[in-house]
C-alpha cells in the first residue's frame, strides 16, 4: 500500500508544482503593468477593427500575424486580457513539457527534475525571455510563437497519428498556416526541423510515410512563411528603423561621450577627495 502510495505522490507532485507556477505567474503578470510599446498597441487596437489592424500592421510594419491578431484581441475588453495573461502564463509553464515531448517523442517519459532545470534555464539564465514574458507584444511575438510550432511539429515528430481524414486534413492546413506566419526565425526553425523530420522517414525508408494531413500542414506552413516574408511591412519597417539609427548616431554618440567624462570624473573625485 505504502509503495502504491509512493507513486501516486510522484505524479501528484508534479502536477501541484507546476500548478503552483502558473499561479505565481499569472500573479505577477496581472500586476505587472503594461510595457514598451503595448502602450501604442492598446490605443491602436481600440481605434481599429481587426480587419483595419491587421492591414496596418500588414503593410507597414510587419507580416507577423500570430501576434497582430492576438495583441488585438487581448485589448478588446477586460475579459479577453485576462485571458490572455491566463494564456501566457500556462504557455510558458508548459513549454519545457513540449520540449520533453519533442526529445523523447512521448510525454509517458516526462521527467519532473529535467522540467525544473530546463525552466530554471529557461527563467534565470536567458534574462530575454523574463522580459518577454512580461511584455504582451513581445510574448505573443516569441513565447506564443514557439509554443504554437512545438505544438505542431509534434505529429511530424512522434509520428504515430495515421489518418486520411479530409476534415482534419484541412483543420491542419490552417494550422500550419497559423504557425507560419509567426516570426521570421521561428519559422525558419520550422522549416528545419521539418526538413529532419523527412529526412528521418526517407532515411528508415518508412514505407506508410507520412499520413495526408501532415502533407497538409506542411503546405500551410510554407503558405503561412510566405505570407510573413513577403508583407509590405517587413520593409517599411527595416527602412524605418534604418533611417531613424542614422539620424539618432550623432546623438547616441554625444549621449556616450558624457556618460563616460562624467564616469570619469566621479572617478577623479573618488580618487582625490
Amino acid at each position: 500500500m505504502k509503495l502504491e502510495e509512493l507513486k501516486e505522490s510522484k505524479k501528484t507532485l508534479p502536477i501541484l508544482v507546476i500548478a503552483l507556477l502558473f499561479l505565481l505567474l499569472l500573479l505577477l503578470n496581472l500586476f505587472q503593468p503594461i510595457l514598451y510599446d503595448d502602450v501604442l498597441f492598446f490605443e491602436t487596437s481600440r481605434k481599429l477593427n481587426l480587419f483595419e489592424y491587421i492591414s496596418s500592421r500588414y503593410f507597414d510594419w510587419t507580416g507577423r500575424m500570430q501576434e497582430t491578431v492576438i495583441t488585438w484581441l487581448s485589448y478588446q475588453n477586460a475579459w479577453l486580457y485576462f485571458s490572455y495573461e491566463v494564456a501566457a502564463s500556462l504557455i510558458l509553464v508548459l513549454l519545457p513539457v513540449l520540449v520533453q515531448v519533442h526529445a523523447f517523442q512521448s510525454l509517458s517519459s516526462f521527467n519532473f527534475f529535467l522540467y525544473l532545470l530546463s525552466l530554471s534555464i529557461l527563467w534565470f539564465g536567458t534574462p530575454a525571455m523574463g522580459e518577454v514574458f512580461f511584455w504582451n507584444a513581445g510574448a505573443t511575438t516569441y513565447l506564443f510563437s514557439l509554443f504554437f510550432l512545438l505544438i505542431f511539429l509534434i505529429p511530424y515528430r512522434c509520428h504515430k497519428v495515421k489518418s486520411k481524414n479530409y476534415l482534419l486534413a484541412l483543420l491542419f492546413f490552417f494550422f500550419g498556416l497559423w504557425a507560419g506566419c509567426s516570426h521570421l526565425q521561428i519559422f525558419f526553425i520550422g522549416l528545419c526541423l521539418l526538413a529532419f523530420s523527412y529526412f528521418q522517414v526517407y532515411r528508415k525508408q518508412d514505407s506508410s510515410g507520412f499520413s495526408l494531413f501532415e502533407h497538409s500542414g506542411v503546405a500551410g506552413f510554407f503558405l503561412g512563411g510566405l505570407v510573413l516574408v513577403t508583407a509590405p511591412g517587413n520593409y517599411n519597417r527595416l527602412e524605418t528603423v534604418y533611417n531613424s539609427s542614422q539620424a539618432s548616431l550623432g546623438n547616441s554618440s554625444l549621449l556616450s561621450f558624457e556618460k563616460v567624462v562624467t564616469i570619469f570624473e566621479r572617478f577623479l573625485g573618488d580618487l582625490f577627495g
